[in-house]
């Protein structure tokens, strides 16, 4: 479970159709959606997720890192406007 934007949510790891993995976050009392932690974008490897860790969803990275969902990051990319970190799933967490 993860402590974000003052809900306790579970987190749903899937896949952006056949490609990265995408973490959500559902509140634990309703399932209902609280955030999209992740981006879609091009340039990471089968294992890796970039966090998208600004605007609506700012503090979600620390959130997911506390938790143990996952790794610190190795590395950053540009999304074009900002730079996002990169991360590994732990191994719990892993598709």
């Amino acid at each position: 479970m993860v402590g974000f934007g003052g809900y306790i949510c579970d987190v749903q790891v899937e896949r952006y159709g056949t490609s990265n993995p995408a973490v959500r976050l559902l509140d634990v009392e309703d399932g209902m959606p609280v955030a999209v932690a992740t981006l879609n974008v091009d340039g990471l490897e089968l294992d890796e997720v970039a966090i998208k860790n600004y605007s609506e969803n700012e503090g979600v990275y620390d959130a997911l890192l506390e938790a143990g969902v996952i790794f610190p990051k190795h590395r950053e990319i540009s999304t074009g406007y900002v730079t996002v970190p990169v991360c590994r799933l732990t191994e719990y967490y892993t598709i």
